[in-house]
């Protein structure tokens, strides 16, 4: 039961860690709307974002196959995956961090 526990935490800080919610710096000034990256510098984020991707796929089946996570899970989790790689591609491969915050709880 822990081990199962522990496998799954592990999976849910991949995600954390790789799918976009990293934190960008407090000293992170630059608007990144206003940020234009060369075409050379486009292909080399392109291509280690591609090879991310392709590397968390694989983890995530394998998690499957090891019966950590059910397979319908494992799609939600690759599609979601391959949409941020869809905004990252749309938008040049310049992140958007801005996040947007919902006020579920009014205090």
């Amino acid at each position: 039961m822990v081990k199962k526990f522990m496998a799954k935490a592990m999976v849910v800080a991949l995600l954390l860690v790789g799918v976009g919610f990293t934190t960008p710096s407090l000293s992170h000034a630059e608007d990144s709307k206003d940020i234009t990256l060369t075409e050379e510098q486009i292909k080399e984020l392109r291509d280690l974002h591609s090879k991310m991707l392709e590397q968390k796929k694989t983890i995530i089946e394998k998690y499957v196959e090891y019966g950590v996570i059910p397979e319908d899970k494992a799609t939600k989790i690759i599609e979601h995956m391959e949409e941020k790689y869809k905004q990252l591609e749309e938008s040049k491969f310049v992140p958007n961090w801005e996040k947007k915050h919902h006020n579920k709880h009014k205090h």
